[in-house]
This record gives C-alpha cells, structure tokens and sequence, in this order.
C-alpha cells in the first residue's frame, strides 16, 4: 500500500479507529508498508512507542499479531523495570558528605561567635529547621542533621570573623525584607 492515497472509508475497513485508553498496554497494529505487524506498547507517563531492533533501532515488524504484542509486552516490561536515572546517578553527585551532627553543630555555632538568629538569615533557612538540626530529629522523629554547606560557612566564621561580615554584606544586598538580625 505503499504510495498509494487511501478513501478514509477504505481506510476505516483496513484499520478501524479504536479509542486508546491511558492504561498500561501492548498491542500489535497493521504495518502500512507490507505484510505483517508492528508492536506499539504505551503507558501513563510515557510517549507510546514502537518496538524497535535494538542493533539498528529501526522499527520491527513482525509476522503475525500474537509475535508483535508479545514483543511490545516484553519492551514494556523492561521500560518498567529499568532502575531510573535518578537512582543510578545518586543525583549527580559523585561525592557523600558526612553532615554535622548534632554535637559538632553546636560546638561550631558557639566557636563561630553568632547567634543563632544571625546563623538563620545568613544560611537563609528557618529558626525551626536549626532547632531540629541542632535536637538532631525533625518534627515527624526523623534524624535530621546539619548538611555540609553548614559545616564550611561556620568554619570560614571560625578561621575570620571577616567572613561573617562579607556573608552579612553579600545577604543584605540581596534580602529584601527581614527583621532584627543580631
């Protein structure tokens, strides 16, 4: 059928229209270029696909129905089931950082020569979130400890109280509202 026009009422004995649904499916549709069929499998959250020759990547057709659902099936499954991206990378990040605890928190706050106020507008976090940082567990009971960038800004306060000012300088210039800081 290859270059030739078809009447839509042609069209519709060949392969009627079917109203997909938005479920999980593996189906076997007419190859419009010759004999046999192609496997087109689909699911929410994903553009439907072809099944393709994973050598050539080009679309394979196979001889008879049952073949191409079975091999649409198969390439949903392994779609499905292939770890994301996101769990394999870790994020992007190659690195694991030990985070603060609660201890080191404290010692390093004190040593830093700020309050805890001053702590909160320059990180730009909350009162609350370094009340559980520095109790160790969040407000579901879950541990929650101080994450690194933490440990190297009262580091930096420690090693120069410079550095306190130029944080100060550096967030005044781009806060817009905020109430008594020291």
């Amino acid at each position: 059928m290859k270059g030739i026009e078809l009447s839509d009422t042609t069209k519709s004995k060949i392969m009627p229209e079917k109203e997909l649904d938005i479920v999980y499916g593996a189906e076997a549709i007419p190859n419009m270029d010759g004999d046999g069929f192609i496997g087109l499998y689909r699911a929410p959250g994903l553009a439907p696909g072809l099944v393709r020759d994973p050598e050539t990547n080009r679309v394979r057709h196979f001889p008879t129905q049952e073949g191409a659902i079975a091999a649409a099936s198969t390439r949903l499954f392994e779609i499905l089931n292939k770890p994301r991206l996101r769990t394999v990378t870790r994020s992007g990040k190659a690195e694991r950082y030990e985070k603060l605890t609660k201890q080191e928190l404290a010692i390093l706050l004190n040593q830093s020569g700020i309050t805890h106020k001053f702590f909160t507008y320059l990180y730009g976090t909350s009162e609350r979130r370094l009340a559980e940082w520095l109790n160790g567990v969040n407000d579901k009971g879950q541990e929650e400890r101080a994450p690194h960038p933490v440990r190297v800004m009262l580091e930096l306060f420690k090693a120069n109280p410079q550095n306190v000012d130029i944080a100060e300088a550096v967030t005044d210039a781009v806060t817009s509202h905020y109430s008594e800081k020291r």
